[in-house]
């Protein structure tokens, strides 16, 4: 991971649990967009809709997240998706998505303290898309 990405998830760590108020939800915010173009934007796309610049090379076009809510309800289930993207839990037979609990900290040596950044990096991504949810009858299409 990054230098940068790592500082993100810290910062938002502290936010997270600073007890603070006023923009605190807007920098969480903030650091989950970050981590989104970096880890996410290349399949799912900025606006996460699932044309990113690599979705034509895959097999299957990767999911469109703003429509999470209608697959999941609200709110969302944070720990199902963050199982889903840390992915190291489940049969990878025909999974295309990588197994983003690998990829974080791929690059140093193994750390305990990495798994809970693992889980604040998730959690701050999730938050992001949690933004991001369309309501029900918006009348987009459903392409």
């Amino acid at each position: 991971m990054r230098r940068g990405t790592t500082t993100l998830i810290l910062v938002g760590l502290a936010l997270a649990t600073s007890g603070q108020s006023c923009d605190d939800s807007e920098d969480i915010s903030h650091a989950g967009e970050d981590l989104f173009a970096t880890h996410c934007s290349r399949c799912h796309g900025m606006d996460a809709r699932g044309a990113g610049p690599e979705a034509a090379t895959l097999p299957t076009r990767p999911t469109d997240l703003t429509r999470l809510a209608r697959s999941y309800g609200t709110p969302l289930p944070y720990a199902e998706l963050a199982d889903l993207i840390d992915g190291r839990g489940e049969e990878h037979g025909g999974r295309v998505m990588p197994a983003f609990g690998d990829r974080f900290f791929a690059d140093r040596p193994e750390d305990p303290k990495h798994e809970e950044t693992k889980r604040i990096a998730i959690g701050l991504i999730l938050g992001y898309l949690d933004t991001l949810q369309e309501s029900p009858g918006d009348g987009r299409d459903d392409a």
